[in-house]
């Protein structure tokens, strides 16, 4: 009798810490991709298309399978000289009942000409 009330608690926690654990993953390789781009983007001459191109990439390779829905923004401030890059994306769920949405920034300063 108290294996059916245990079982079925037991087993919505252990949906619930993997949905989290693939949320947290996602949402680290969705930072990583902002970093990226921001890299990309803070660099002399960069173009913004390049900085795009290299945070898709890095979702591509990282994210495979993880993310969805997945769109890379740039953008540069001349005031504080920085260039920031947002990662907007999906993950993964299980069951759908968890919130999957993903929203990651990085800014980098940028490259100052000799």
């Amino acid at each position: 009798m108290e294996t059916v009330i245990i079982f079925p608690i037991v087993l919505v926690l252990m949906v619930a810490i993997v949905q989290v654990s693939l949320w947290f993953f996602a949402r680290n390789v969705c930072l990583g991709s902002a970093q990226e781009a921001a890299r990309v983007a803070s660099a002399q001459d960069a173009a913004a298309a390049d900085a795009v191109a290299a945070g898709e990439n890095f979702l591509a390779q990282a994210g495979h399978g993880l993310v969805s829905d997945s769109a890379v923004s740039v953008t540069w401030d001349p005031v504080s000289q920085t260039a920031r890059a947002v990662v907007t994306a999906t993950s993964l769920s299980l069951v759908g009942l968890f919130p999957t949405d993903i929203r990651q920034e990085a800014w980098m300063p940028l490259e100052r000409p000799n």
